[in-house]
């Protein structure tokens, strides 16, 4: 078995090339943002409401718009979204509507589901 070793002067040439390209990565800073402060924390906070009335208007046995009323002061100027639902499946969801006076009604809903077959409204409301 035989090996073939680079002439002295090519040696020689590429040890000057990667001491060359070396001197440069190696004075080459990373270029990362600065950050003066990290920091994380927990907050309570309280909800507006746990309860509420939803009623929806029937037109030709499917709903097209629904009225959340009852909510207290707390709510007032909060955006509601609702979900209405058969059991776990969507059947319509529609939002966000703005609490004023207590109630929230949604129109424009993403379907119009047979009010027959809605058993239940879940709601969500952000804000105030």
């Amino acid at each position: 078995m035989s090996r073939r070793f680079p002439r002295a002067g090519t040696a020689s040439a590429v040890l000057a090339l990667v001491a060359a390209t070396g001197t440069g990565l190696a004075a080459a800073a990373p270029l990362l943002p600065a950050a003066a402060s990290l920091g994380s924390g927990i907050a309570v906070v309280a909800a507006c409401t746990s309860s509420g009335t939803a009623s929806w208007t029937d037109t030709a046995g499917s709903v097209t718009a629904v009225s959340i009323s009852g909510l207290p002061a707390g709510c007032e100027g909060a955006q509601l979204s609702l979900t209405l639902l058969s059991g776990t499946t969507d059947l319509g969801h529609g939002g966000p509507a703005t609490v004023s006076g207590g109630t929230a009604t949604v129109s424009g809903l993403s379907a119009a589901p047979a009010a027959a077959g809605v058993t239940r409204v879940q709601v969500l409301v952000v804000g105030p």
